[in-house]
């Protein structure tokens, strides 16, 4: 009983680990240009909510340059009962404040 325990514990600190706020995932795919993507928890069920974890991660990247977040693309998926986690991509770009690239974003569905 104790074992069974321990092990639920650990599962559960684990499973919350996974939606850490840490930017160590953030990809350079290019000039000012970034990616990141992420599989959510057993528990998260909506792309959109590991979407929103994605968007605060990019965006507090940016702040530590000094810069703001111009997304570009995103993609989510629903988790499938037993077939596939949810998951969520973004693509964004760092500019500083007055770059004329810096506009509202217009974001189109990842390719």
């Amino acid at each position: 009983m104790k074992k069974v325990l321990i092990l639920g514990v650990v599962f559960t600190i684990a499973a919350c680990s996974t939606t850490s706020d840490s930017t160590k995932d953030i990809v350079p795919i290019g000039k000012d240009t970034y990616m990141v993507g992420r599989a959510g928890s057993i528990f998260v069920d909506s792309g959109s909510e590991v979407k929103a974890q994605l968007f605060k991660d990019a965006n507090a990247f940016c702040i530590s340059q000094g810069k703001v977040i111009m997304p570009i693309s995103t993609k989510q998926e629903d988790k499938i009962m037993g077939v596939s986690a949810a998951s969520a991509e973004l693509q964004f770009r760092c500019l500083n404040e007055n770059d004329p690239e810096l506009r509202r974003p217009n974001l189109q569905p990842a390719q």
